[in-house]
């Protein structure tokens, strides 16, 4: 399967092409029971959750943004039925988070404003890579952690406070034209969400050091050590002086702490080899 192509398909057949273990993120909002027809085209549930069960790697994670319709007075649930079968698949539930709208559209009758809608974080196996969004704490020194046991008492230890702390799992984004994107033809779409919440969520579960390879390993003989080469790894280094402050990526053996190549994150361009380069 080639990348860096973009597949206007049915995401069956997207995934169809994918070996097992293929994907380290997805994020994606399905459709919300009903809501919308999508031109005839069938949402099949369970067909496209096995599907991203088998392509995706262990340790990777799946964001499910979905909310529910109301049918005859009544939530239909449908956010939970899903969670529960990716659940039964295999799937960990690893976070249920909100998406919050700071600028919802009103609603009339008699239920309060629908700010929000639910983020899932689904994991096989436990999360690979965690990246938390951090704020700065507000105290400082030590503090008295408190916490309750099986028993009910409460134990308190004396633990030093750090300078930051993660969010929480509630994501606070004003929503609308011209703030969930600044791209018009984007903006088309009938459900888009904003995206911050997508960066927010590729930084928290993808390493920000590591990128697909941006050179081939067919293509570029390199030839470092006697390692394994899934000991091999990119690190990207951001504004980096050694390269005129480009943004680089070096091609990199964790386990005998080698660089065999150097290439430009924008360009693709080698600016570093080392050890019998041929192309």
């Amino acid at each position: 399967m080639e990348k860096e192509i973009i597949y206007n398909e049915n995401c069956l057949e997207t995934m169809g092409k994918m070996p097992d273990g293929y994907v380290d993120f997805v994020i994606t909002s399905p459709p919300y029971d009903d809501i919308r027809n999508y031109n005839g085209y069938k949402f099949e549930f369970e067909k496209i959750t096995k599907e991203l069960y088998r392509i995706i790697k262990e340790g990777g994670v799946i964001i499910w943004v979905v909310a529910d319709s109301t049918v005859n007075g009544s939530e239909t649930g449908t956010s939970f039925k899903q969670a529960l079968y990716f659940r039964e698949i295999g799937f960990n539930i690893h976070d249920t988070m909100i998406y919050y709208k700071n600028n919802p559209m009103p609603q009339t009758g008699n239920r309060y404003h629908q700010h929000f809608e639910y983020m899932f974080a689904f994991s096989k196996g436990n999360p690979k890579t965690f990246n938390p969004i951090v704020e700065p704490t507000k105290y400082h020194g030590l503090a008295n952690m408190k916490n309750r046991g099986q028993n009910g008492s409460l134990d308190y230890e004396k633990v030093e406070r750090t300078k930051e702390k993660k969010v929480g799992n509630v994501f606070f984004y004003s929503v609308g034209g011209g703030i969930s994107t600044k791209d018009k033809i984007a903006f088309q779409h009938p459900a888009i969400f904003p995206e911050k919440l997508v960066a927010d969520q590729i930084n928290t579960w993808t390493n920000e050091k590591q990128r697909d390879l941006c050179v081939n390993k067919e293509d570029y003989k390199f030839k470092l050590c006697d390692c394994d080469t899934e000991s091999w790894e990119e690190i990207v280094s951001q504004r980096e002086p050694d390269y005129q402050y480009r943004d680089v990526i070096y091609y990199h053996c964790d386990m005998c702490g080698e660089d065999f190549a150097v290439v430009d994150f924008d360009t693709n361009e080698l600016l570093y080899y080392n050890y019998g380069y041929n192309k």
